[in-house]
């Protein structure tokens, strides 16, 4: 097919089945898998976290837990010790900003769009609260994680692919300068409540049809 690239997607479960306890056979499986997509003339493209994290992670407080940027460090680690050195590119998340709809429902929507989902006692408060925790979560985890695959293999390439929604460009980065625009909780309220007053004017205009 002419490809010379294969990404593929490591499970933070298989590798760490309990906490601190990490799987050697299942770090030789990857290994395997890059040696074979190399033998193909490929290069590996590896991604830490897809959408996935084990159940022993979401018990301690999950992506929005104080301690989350330290377990995917660890996780990192362990992963960059046995493979850092095959792999040319490294994707720490997958669509990062594509979580925040495991912890935020906008009106329109009747379910979470992205795991773990919130309990449905949940305010729009605590859903604002819990993005907060996640969006600073994700950033010190990605720069844990970049530093640590960086020490492994200095010539690796790390970074994060934005999930883009199949919106034209413009729009897209009107989308990405506002959230660049959060700096902390009170942005994300006022942005929560300026989407809120829109919904309004609309919801208004519509019975006025």
């Amino acid at each position: 097919m002419g490809c010379n690239a294969f990404r593929f997607s490591v499970a933070w479960s298989r590798v760490e089945p309990e906490p601190g306890v990490f799987n050697q056979g299942a770090l030789d499986h990857y290994n395997d898998l890059i040696e074979t997509i190399i033998s193909h003339g490929m290069m590996p493209v590896l991604t830490l976290h897809h959408f996935t994290w084990p159940v022993h992670v979401e018990r301690r407080g999950g992506m929005i837990s104080e301690d989350f940027p330290e377990m995917f460090a660890n996780y990192a680690k362990h992963v960059s010790e046995h493979l850092g050195q095959k792999v040319p590119y490294w994707i720490t998340f997958n669509e990062p900003n594509l979580l925040l709809g495991g912890y935020f429902k906008p009106w329109w929507d009747s379910y979470y769009n992205a795991p773990p989902g919130m309990p449905e006692s949940t305010t729009p408060l605590e859903e604002i609260e819990a993005v907060g925790k996640l969006i600073r979560n994700l950033f010190l985890a990605h720069k844990r994680a970049y530093e640590i695959i960086k020490s492994k293999n200095p010539s690796a390439r790390v970074g994060v692919n934005q999930y883009c929604y199949g919106l034209p460009r413009w729009l897209m980065e009107l989308i990405n300068k506002e959230a660049s625009s959060i700096k902390g909780s009170q942005d994300l309220y006022n942005q929560i409540d300026s989407l809120n007053e829109r919904n309004k004017i609309r919801m208004g205009s519509s019975r006025t049809q």
